[in-house]
């Protein structure tokens, strides 16, 4: 399958040029700049280990600066030197799109939110999550920092805007803050960031990388929560596979999970870098705006990178974290940490590579 956004292969002049922009996009400007928009493919990043075959990464969401990580991997060639001949990412659509695909084995690994994976399982699927890209769910309570919301029990008694598709979000969140919905009114709302600049709500439930974002590139200073640090401690855009492949394909889990790491420790050293890739790449055909996705992608770091995430590693949970989540989901869906987490090969990765950490 074709990588809509992936042109033909470059000329010899076409892969230094790529070469010329990944060693200076970090700058965010001139010929580096220049020559990243020449990028048509990864370029080689030296010698790789042969017959893991392609490898496709089903992707949750349309394509933005959330996965600048695995376009810097493919980018920079960390999933060629781990031994893939190439790399396809595909989006998949909604969170069920892909743990389907899983499932059925048309497709090795995939990001998908951990209640969707969650109630898969639960229906019969048999899959793993072997890792999670953030340690917190990205969603929060924003509000204007002149009358701010800082916890859900200040929500109490103010309108809050809802985008149509976080209605059952807001319900389960509410229940786990031990906040009333008749307390709350409830504002259902497509263009949620304009409702708070407008006044006409108090606060929106938002990604912490929307808008918070948009809002400050209009001058205005906001106050956010993060739904995570309030009894919904959900972790986000975990890395999935089929159940069997943990046992079947572990050098396969391990050379990906490897390259995976490379490419976000890379994205979180440079933001810039992810933000190009993203823009004038691997999203080019979307005409995004390269600041907006810095922004985004700074915010996104924070939820990456913790201080558990540099004792551990990325994408790791620890038994606390994982015991969290599954009371978090059991709420509403059956299901054990036993079914759901395996993360034996990202530790025995990181026990054989620490320098990885």
């Amino acid at each position: 399958m074709a990588d809509p956004d992936d042109p033909p292969r470059p000329s010899r002049r076409g892969v230094l040029l790529a070469a010329v922009a990944v060693a200076g996009l970090g700058a965010g400007g001139g010929t580096a700049a220049w020559a990243a928009r020449r990028i048509r493919r990864p370029a080689t990043a030296g010698t790789s280990r042969t017959g893991l075959g392609p490898l496709a990464v089903l992707l949750p969401a349309t394509r933005d600066v959330e996965f600048a990580g695995s376009f810097i991997a493919d980018n920079r060639g960390y999933y060629r030197r781990a031994g893939f001949t190439r790399t396809e990412f595909r989006d998949s659509g909604p969170d069920a799109a892909t743990v389907a695909a899983l499932a059925s084995g048309k497709a090795f690994v995939g990001v998908a939110s951990p209640d969707t994976v969650a109630r898969e399982i639960s229906g019969g699927a048999r899959l793993r999550v072997i890792g999670t890209q953030r340690q917190k769910s990205p969603w929060a309570i924003v509000s204007l920092a002149d009358r701010p919301i800082r916890t859900p029990q200040e929500m109490i008694g103010t309108r809050i805007g809802i985008a149509p598709g976080s209605v059952a979000l807001w319900t389960a969140f509410l229940s786990a803050a031990g906040v009333p919905e008749t307390e709350v009114t409830k504002v259902v709302t497509a263009d949620h960031a304009q409702a708070v600049a407008d006044r006409r709500v108090d606060g929106v439930l938002s990604s912490l990388a929307d808008a918070p974002v948009v809002l400050a590139r209009q001058g205005f200073t906001t106050s956010t929560f993060l739904l995570a640090d309030h009894r919904y401690p959900l972790v986000s855009d975990v890395y999935v596979v089929a159940a069997e492949t943990i046992n079947t394909m572990k050098g396969k889990v391990k050379a990906f999970l490897s390259a995976e790491i490379r490419g976000w420790r890379d994205s979180l050293a440079d933001p810039m870098l992810g933000a190009r890739l993203t823009t004038d790449v691997y999203a080019k055909s979307r005409s995004l705006d390269v600041t907006e996705q810095l922004e985004r992608n700074k915010a996104f770091g924070t939820l990456v990178q913790t201080e558990e995430t540099r004792r551990n590693g990325l994408f790791t949970m620890t038994d606390a974290l994982i015991e969290a989540n599954i009371r978090t989901l059991s709420r509403t869906i059956p299901i054990t940490a036993r079914q759901m987490f395996d993360l034996s090969i990202l530790r025995q990765l990181y026990t054989e590579r620490p320098d990885l950490i």
